[in-house]
């Protein structure tokens, strides 16, 4: 099995690599992927709502180890990181706030 490799773009040392799916994998976890699909779209919005919001909160909690994954991984300033990462958790606040008006519409 081949593997793709992370590279610090700053320092060219690798970070990590990853074992690269089979097409045979690809295809059974996009099946999964679909089943899941068909169960989401009866969630309510409310359910789809609070998970938003726990997306946004665990995105500001871990700040600052997504930000130095984002240094690691593409060179991104560590503060430029955080900043990044508390504009998702907005992003997630307003669809929670606002998905199910957009959609009625």
């Amino acid at each position: 099995m081949s593997a793709q490799v992370v590279v610090n773009p700053a320092t060219g040392e690798e970070v990590r690599r990853y074992d690269v799916m089979s097409p045979t994998e690809v295809a059974r976890i996009v099946e999964l992927v679909h089943d899941e699909f068909e169960k989401w779209r009866r969630t309510t919005f409310q359910h789809r709502a609070d998970l938003m919001l726990s997306a946004a909160s665990v995105l500001r909690e871990d700040a600052d180890e997504y930000a130095r994954l984002m240094a690691l991984e593409m060179g991104k300033p560590v503060r430029e990181g955080r900043a990044e990462a508390e504009k998702c958790a907005w992003v997630c606040e307003y669809y929670a706030e606002n998905a199910e008006s957009f959609i009625a519409h």
